[in-house]
Parts: structure tokens; sequence; C-alpha cells
């Protein structure tokens, strides 16, 4: 009984990826067109960057605006 549950699980998670595909492929040149119609450019997808370099690049922005918060900050005094 639990091979017939390993075998639906897995012929779920497929269908749900080629149906997941299929849609995109689907809206891919609607997307398009909207981009160019509201004049927005392409944005970098989620796949190309991984998390931990999304955190790295975020937390050297905050380091560097906190650099210049504190040099003004500094220059005031």
């Amino acid at each position: 009984m639990n091979k017939h549950f390993k075998d639906a699980w897995y012929y779920l998670k497929r269908a749900s990826h080629e149906s997941r595909l299929g849609v995109m492929e689907a809206v891919s040149p609607l997307e398009k067109d909207l981009r160019t119609r509201l004049g927005i450019k392409s944005i970098e997808p989620e796949s190309k960057r991984t998390r931990s370099e999304r955190l790295k690049a975020e937390f050297e922005a905050y380091r560097s605006r906190a650099k210049r918060m504190y040099h003004r900050a500094q220059t005031r005094i």
C-alpha cells in the first residue's frame, strides 16, 4: 500500500511541475507585452540569484548606508 502512495506522490509532483511550465509558457507572451506597455524592464528571475547572494547584497547596501549616515552625523558634530 505504501508503494502506491509513493507512486501517487511522484506523479502528483510531476504533474504540478509540468502544469506550472505550461502556464508559464502560455503567460510569457502576455507578460512581455504588458511589460513593454508599462515600460518596465525585465526583472532578474529569482532562480539566478540565490537567497544568500540577495542577503549579502542587501547587507552591503545597509552597511554603506549606515556608514554614510555616520559620516554625516560626524560632520555635523
